[in-house]
């Protein structure tokens, strides 16, 4: 292999026209696969084909295989970044102690067809998958393919907007819409066809939609040179699609990332941030001046928060939701403190859960039908409790840790070092701290999206170290 330098004067859009790594980048087939595969990431209630659990309904676990071939066939060199290495081994032994520790129960418990083993295996495939990820995306940016990701992102976006529009039209049985939604629901909604009048878009359920758009609208909004007049429509398709999900989790994330990318721009425009202020504050004074409007957003707020959308049935009563998640987080912190080491075992959440029920709990029907012999599995909200609850003490950190690392460097060389690289920081660390902004409403352990974040992440510090060379066959 053969060494040699690489300026980047024009940018870290070189990566897209130049690439680090062999020649790879300049196929035009290539990129265009690469941007088709990520629209797939934004689909997780497919048919179940694959025996692989959780992973059976997410589409985009049947492109990672072709998009590791590709880099397997080209004649580029295949990277192994170290700290990632580092980071699987610690964490993997951290998990087979804990599993060893608690084996007896592990392998002699079953809950609703399950065996404890069994869940071990399946999500150690998902923590393998993410793995397998943030390593093809770690190569394929350094061959360039930053730019196929930002379009890979913003096409994903576009697509569940347009399936967001028949969507909403089949809500007023427009004619024509409806029937297409309908039909297209056999497949892109398969697991859960019916859905109550919230926008879920092409996901199963409403707060994955935020999920989803955790990772999408960081990289869509990544500045490729494209015009300012761009990001704002993504912006504007990412609101519309979170105002109408009525998910509070999706409300929150995409509300610390606007005020991110908002710090970004205009940090040093003093003069907007005044009128910003100015603006906020009478905006505020003319709410509470009008008694009508005031009441009408404070209780839409209410009702946002309290019953997870944006008004009340004459039925309504307490927020099931709610209680399901407190519940399960109270479950989770109650394992923790029975084993705060290396807790009750990787993936065994489901299994403990009940025992670690209040009565007061059993008010939501959702931990009634979690404990009762069905197919729904206790759920764990929650994937910080979740990591506490499995992993230990020891386990969390090591994972919380490792992210920690990569979204303080990132907002570091976002706000702090102006070079080439900058904006794709900032997609980083937005999409990172939305990762673990999640983690504390809904279980995000299979969100391919920070993976795919990572190995963006682990890229640019490798092309930071070696001063953007450029690696080619010789």
């Amino acid at each position: 292999m053969a060494v040699r330098s690489l300026p980047l004067a024009g940018g870290w859009a070189d990566l897209l026209r130049e690439g680090i790594v062999g020649e790879g980048a300049r196929n035009q087939m290539a990129r265009v696969f690469v941007i088709v595969s990520l629209v797939p990431l934004a689909f997780n209630d497919l048919p179940s084909i694959l025996p692989v659990g959780e992973l059976s309904r997410d589409g985009f676990i049947y492109m990672v295989p072709f998009l590791t071939l590709y880099l397997m066939w080209s004649k580029d060199r295949i990277i192994i970044p170290t700290p990632l290495v580092y980071f699987v081994a610690a964490f993997s032994v951290i998990v087979l102690l804990g599993v060893a520790v608690n084996y007896n129960e592990i392998i002699d418990t079953h809950f609703k067809g399950r065996s404890g083993f069994s869940r071990v295996v399946t999500q150690g495939m998902s923590f393998a998958f993410g793995v397998l990820i943030a390593f093809v995306f770690y190569n394929l940016t350094l061959r360039g393919f930053v730019g196929s990701i930002v379009l890979g992102a913003r096409a994903a976006i576009l697509v569940m907007a347009a399936f967001g529009i028949i969507e909403v039209a089949s809500w007023y049985s427009i004619p024509g819409l409806t029937q297409l939604h309908d039909l297209v629901s056999i497949v892109v909604h398969s697991g859960t066809p019916h859905y109550p009048q919230r926008l879920r878009s092409t996901a199963f359920e409403v707060s994955w939609t935020g999920v989803m758009l955790t990772f999408f609208f960081p990289f869509a909004t990544i500045n490729d040179g494209c015009r300012k007049k761009v990001i704002l429509f993504y912006i504007a398709i990412v609101a519309f699609l979170v105002i109408l999900s009525q998910s509070r989790t999706a409300m929150l994330v995409f509300g610390f990332q606007i005020l991110l990318i908002s710090w970004f721009y205009f940090r040093h425009r003093v003069d907007v941030l005044v009128h910003i202020v100015a603006g906020s504050s009478i905006a505020a004074l003319l709410l509470v001046s009008n008694v009508k409007v005031y009441t009408l957003v404070t209780e839409t707020a209410f009702n946002v928060v309290e019953y997870g959308r944006f008004s009340r049935s004459e039925t309504a009563e307490e927020n099931v939701s709610n209680i399901t998640r407190s519940a399960s987080i109270s479950a989770g912190i109650s394992m923790l403190l029975e084993r705060p080491i290396l807790g009750v075992g990787f993936a065994q959440f489901g299994f403990h859960y009940p025992r670690h029920l209040d009565a007061d709990d059993f008010r939501s029907y959702e931990v009634r039908a979690a404990v009762k012999d069905n197919d729904q599995w206790p759920p764990s909200y929650s994937l910080h409790a979740r990591m506490l609850a499995e992993t230990g003490i020891v386990g969390y950190l090591a994972w919380l840790g490792f992210i920690v690392v990569y979204l303080i460097r990132s907002l570091h060389r976002t706000f702090r070092v102006q070079d080439s690289s900058t904006s794709v920081h900032l997609g980083i660390a937005m999409t990172l701290s939305g990762w673990l902004l999640l983690g504390f409403s809904i279980d995000s352990f299979r969100f391919f999206g920070g993976w795919i974040a990572v190995g963006v992440a682990l890229a640019l510090q490798t092309a930071g170290s070696f001063s953007y060379r450029r690696w080619s066959a010789g």
